[in-house]
């Protein structure tokens, strides 16, 4: 494969893989404690996602380490195997996919609020990135995928350790939006637009949006970031909206009504369409369909 910079360049779409957390689960894996905790007892979970997702036609292929930084591993006392934690999360999926697809390192927030909203320290904040990056970086990622943003200043200062530690590794930079009637705003109350920007003018590579909306708001969001955005855009839905049955997290958007968006998401000019929570290797395998279509 062509490196994952030059194949942004290229016309054609990318599909990437779907949820990491909700699909683990649905496969029997306990991950109410710490999802990231599998990645030392239990690999070969790791090794099932990445194959039916590569299987369904995925050609970037995330790690399960969006809650792999030493702050967060910190909760559960695992802050001290963060390295092995991400290089393992990394070396489990190359083991898998080789070199017939692009893995990005997932990383999520922090789960703390930075000084002064909160009492953490930017540049502790900032060493904390740089632990995980430098481990990700060791297992191989072709990409640093800085997601969910809620808190834009937490994925600058993380924009900042990725360019500065790994300028070669692609930053890719998506943000939780939710509507109100004003628009598209995330948690802390940053509009798209100014979202967007900050992230451009820190030197992400590709920007977009993950969580927050099923597929029907995400295409409102794609067409608002295409026309205001020169960057590769990136879209990667829930599948639908979460209810709450029995006590229990579902999402009831089929993988036939999330392919149904994709073709929308195709025309608005989106570079890489993936899924989020409770997508599934079916959602993307549907997925794959239409874009396969869209270039014939």
């Amino acid at each position: 494969m062509v490196e994952l910079r030059k194949r942004l360049e290229d016309s054609r779409p990318i599909l990437a893989d779907g949820a990491m957390g909700t699909f683990l689960s649905q496969l029997g894996n306990d991950i109410s404690i710490c999802p990231e905790n599998l990645n030392l007892s239990n690999p070969r979970a790791l090794h099932e996602v990445a194959k039916a997702y590569h299987s369904a036609g995925a050609e970037i292929l995330q790690t399960n380490t969006f809650g792999g930084s030493p702050i967060r591993l910190r909760e559960y006392d695992l802050d001290s195997k963060t390295k092995e934690i991400n290089r393992v999360a990394v070396e489990s999926v190359r083991n898998i996919v080789g070199t017939s697809a692009y893995i990005t390192g997932s990383i999520g927030p922090c789960g703390q609020h930075l000084l002064p909203f909160g009492d953490l320290d930017p540049e502790s904040f900032k060493e904390s990135c740089r632990l995980q990056m430098s481990a990700l970086v060791e297992g191989g990622v072709d990409a640093f995928s800085i997601e969910t943003v809620m808190d834009v200043e937490e994925a600058v200062l993380a924009l900042q350790v990725a360019r500065e530690a790994a300028p070669h590794v692609v930053r890719i930079v998506s943000a939780a939006f939710l509507k109100n009637p004003n628009g598209f705003f995330t948690s802390f109350g940053n509009s798209l637009r100014e979202t967007v920007q900050r992230f451009y003018d820190e030197g992400a590579e590709v920007v977009g949006a993950n969580c927050g909306e099923g597929m029907t708001g995400m295409i409102d969001i794609a067409r608002e970031l295409r026309s205001i955005c020169t960057l590769p855009l990136i879209i990667r839905p829930n599948a639908g909206l979460p209810e709450v049955d029995n006590r229990i997290t579902v999402w009831n958007e089929a993988p036939g009504e999330f392919a149904g968006g994709v073709k929308e998401l195709l025309d608005v000019g989106i570079k890489i369409i993936g899924g989020c929570c409770g997508t599934t290797p079916e959602h993307i395998r549907k997925a794959k369909s239409v874009i396969d279509e869209h270039q014939h």
